[in-house]
């Protein structure tokens, strides 16, 4: 997903990794476009580890909305955290 594609199927790309809730690849692979300098992208991952629902990346998701400077990113990264505290995927 990171650096393929346009902005629109790389965003795509992202949330379908979101909905493979059975890949044991899609937490590490969506953790690492956190870090993405595409905002949408961010945006689009923080979206999708929140449809995970996998604990483990309140770390990552946490550490990036810290960091975050784009508003619309930073919220999703925010919200992200929450429905992970929440356990609502």
């Amino acid at each position: 997903v990171a650096g393929r594609g346009t902005p629109a199927i790389r965003f795509n790309a992202a949330l379908a990794l979101g909905r493979a809730r059975g890949s044991p690849r899609s937490r590490p692979a969506l953790e690492g476009l956190l870090g993405d300098p595409d905002p949408s992208l961010r945006t689009a991952a923080a979206e999708a580890l929140a449809l995970l629902g996998d604990p483990a990346a309140r770390e990552a998701l946490a550490a990036a909305y810290a960091a975050e400077g784009d508003r619309d990113a930073a919220s999703a990264e925010r919200d992200a955290v929450l429905r992970l505290d929440l356990g609502n995927p």
